[in-house]
């Protein structure tokens, strides 16, 4: 299920709004991932989803940008 999930959040996300690439978090917290998103980019988190893709943990995180269009971020957590 959660693969099927990852999938079509993934497919929507490119599809219908802009795509992001997978980025690393180097040895961060979540809140830290969120906090850096928010702040060097100057986007809103809209929401978060921890998936597990290929047995690694990756955040998928949905932000608002400045200009209003809605992105999907992929962030690879630490191990």
């Amino acid at each position: 299920f959660r693969r099927s999930s990852l999938a079509a959040l993934l497919l929507l996300g490119s599809l219908c709004i802009g795509y992001v690439p997978v980025v690393h978090a180097a040895n961060e917290s979540l809140q830290a991932v969120i906090d850096r998103i928010e702040h060097d980019n100057n986007y809103k988190v809209l929401a978060v989803q921890t998936v597990e893709h290929n047995r690694r943990k990756v955040y998928v995180i949905k932000v608002l940008t400045e200009d209003g269009r809605v992105k999907v971020v992929q962030v690879r957590a630490s191990q």
